[in-house]
């Protein structure tokens, strides 16, 4: 009993700070054609309007056994156009929509199952896309994927993959959107699962299945931003979960959240393993209370995805000068210092020395663990500075460091940025990096060592390293 009241007091706290976590979706599913509209034809004598209507009854009434809200554009035989389906869409206030259809060829031994998004990548400047079903491309194609995955997977039909087309429902609204050809009734296989009630519950189940694992949309913040792949990505792995259903990609990446992603992906702390990780400390993205860094002023103005290019697309935050967590800045450095910054040289201090990292400091036990390991080195006043920014080649320097398995070195060729010389402290770190495709510079001929590292920045780096 006592255990229950737990969970419920969780999931009442998720829906305060996290509403679109603890919340059913909502989904508008469109049964494809009707009445003066038969659409495609089968071998067999179906009409593809009468499939299409029945398998989106089902899938209705999966999900709303499942206890998510649906509503239909039509429930019976009858005409609707496509402009009045997109406006009656955008009036409901809805998480996703998906249009449900059965597919034709003229070449019958065509079969399977396919399913379309509008792809910003490639405009068809004849049918050009709403404003925001451009921006909303990464959240669509995700999911199309899923609901992909999981039709094959419980109907058995042919993968014939995600399709980038501009037909109007997929390409005029104002939420993710698909369109989903479940089989061909052109082809007699197809045509004959089709006919079976049994087999189009089955396609019901996946495309309800794949509809599930849809997570609303909390990023609004980030839907236009360049790194809108790699953040969506390590947002479904549970690696970054926003802030007040926001990301803040231009904003400066702090060293303690910096930290706390690379914990993450190392298990660099005692008690962490992948089986428990989540059980061990707060999100990256949840900010302490005295974590005061501004969000930057400058937006980015590119729409396009980040495809391996950093450099491409984007307007950085103003940046302040950085001086090293581990290390001082070049620019400050004595011979003392100078000997901190020697990974072979290191003097361990205990994290309760630091005058500012309180132990109820969210990060606290990473950033002990950290100092424990090596990894990082407190200044000479005696702080850590968890809650400033972090540069470029500190992040550099530290991913290197906590990435111990790598014996890799950068050959000369890669010595090519003008700010990054040979001598530099942190070189070796930064050219590394740019070898392996993980961080590169914020021009083809400069890095910006002490610009700071930004959260979307980080998130495109990560996604690189893993995926």
């Amino acid at each position: 009993m006592e255990k229950c009241k737990h969970t419920i007091i969780f999931l009442m706290i998720l829906f305060v700070v996290f509403p679109n976590y603890a919340q059913a979706l909502k989904v508008v599913i469109d049964a494809g054609h009707g009445g003066k509209d038969p659409g495609a034809l089968g071998v067999n004598g179906l009409k593809e309007k009468d499939v299409n209507l029945d398998i989106s009854l089902k899938v209705r009434n999966i999900l709303e056994e499942r206890g998510h809200e649906v509503i239909l554009t039509r429930e019976s035989d009858i005409y609707i156009s496509l402009q009045d389906r997109v406006k009656f869409t955008n009036q409901q206030n809805a998480d996703l929509f998906v249009s449900i259809h059965a597919n034709a060829h003229h070449d019958p031994s065509v079969k399977g199952s396919l399913v379309i998004y509008y792809n910003n990548q490639y405009p068809d400047e004849d049918y050009p896309a709403s404003k925001a079903m451009s921006t909303l491309t990464p959240y669509s194609r995700t999911l199309a994927q899923s609901v992909l995955n999981e039709l094959i997977g419980e109907a058995g039909t042919k993968d014939l993959g995600l399709m980038s087309k501009a037909v109007y429902v997929a390409r005029m609204g104002s939420i993710p959107s698909i369109l989903v050809e479940t089989a061909f009734l052109s082809n007699e296989e197809d045509a004959a699962k089709l006919f079976e009630e049994s087999e189009r519950q089955k396609m019901a189940i996946g495309i309800a299945n794949g509809v599930e694992t849809f997570v609303p949309i909390t990023f609004w913040d980030a839907l236009d931003h360049w790194a809108i792949t790699s953040i969506i990505r390590l947002q479904d792995n549970d690696l970054i979960y926003g802030y007040n259903n926001s990301y803040e990609p231009n904003r400066s990446l702090t060293r303690a959240e910096f930290l706390a992603m690379m914990d993450r992906i190392f298990y660099f702390t005692s008690d962490k393993s992948p089986e428990n990780e989540q059980e061990t400390h707060e999100p990256l993205d949840n900010l302490s209370d005295d974590q005061n860094t501004p969000i930057s002023e400058e937006e980015t103005e590119s729409t396009q995805e980040n495809d391996l290019s950093d450099q491409d697309n984007r307007n950085h935050e103003q940046n302040n000068s950085n001086t090293d967590l581990n290390e001082t800045n070049e620019k400050e450095s004595t011979s003392v210092l100078s000997s901190k910054f020697d990974s072979n040289k290191q003097t361990k201090i205990e994290t309760n020395d630091f005058k500012d990292l309180s132990t109820d400091h969210w990060a606290f036990e990473i950033i002990q663990e950290a100092v424990n390991k090596g990894y990082i080195l407190g200044y000479p006043d005696e702080t850590i500075r968890p809650n400033e920014p972090i540069s470029r080649a500190e992040v550099s320097v530290i991913f290197n460091r906590i990435w111990n398995e790598n014996e890799m070195t950068a050959t000369e060729e890669t010595f090519s940025y003008e700010d990054v010389s040979e001598e530099k402290w942190y070189a070796e770190s930064i050219y590394l990096l740019k070898e392996l495709s993980l961080l590169n510079g914020i021009t083809e001929s400069t890095f910006g060592p002490e610009r700071n590292m930004t959260r979307a920045e980080l998130a495109v780096m990560v996604d690189r390293f893993l995926y």
